[in-house]
């Protein structure tokens, strides 16, 4: 027993560690890390007949009319991200360095938020240049 649990320490701490790394945000294959976008616009929509929350982001990349899942938020394998809350969304945004300067929200027939519209600024836009889209 006195051997085991040392083995059983070092085999968590080294899958903890790794762990850690491996979890990694995209959006249509890019990295949100290498996002270097002063402004974006996120839309927070709710999951159809579930709890949980979904996150479309606009930084001005080029999408085909019907692939609206290329700007969702998804993981290393292309799954698609949930977030259990308007909140941790937001939340989520927040953490990757954008702050809110408007919302609007989509209200369905009953009065309930369907969805979201959230313009974000990105906290240090001092020094991005101006781009033309031609």
């Amino acid at each position: 027993m006195k051997r085991f649990l040392p083995f059983v320490l070092i085999i968590f701490s080294c899958s903890n560690v790794s762990g850690n790394d491996t979890l990694r945000y995209f959006i249509k294959s890019k990295p949100i890390s290498e996002l270097n976008e002063p402004y974006i616009e996120a839309n927070l929509c709710r999951k159809p007949f579930s709890n949980k929350y979904f996150i479309d982001i606009d930084y001005g990349q080029e999408t085909a009319i019907f692939t609206l899942r290329e700007r969702r938020v998804s993981d290393k394998f292309g799954d698609n991200i949930e977030f259990p809350s308007r909140m941790a969304a937001l939340n989520f945004l927040v953490n990757i360095g954008y702050y809110i300067f408007d919302h609007q929200y989509t209200f369905d027939s009953s009065g309930d938020i369907t969805s979201q519209r959230l313009l974000l600024r990105h906290k240090n836009t001092a020094g991005h240049e101006l781009r033309r889209f031609d």
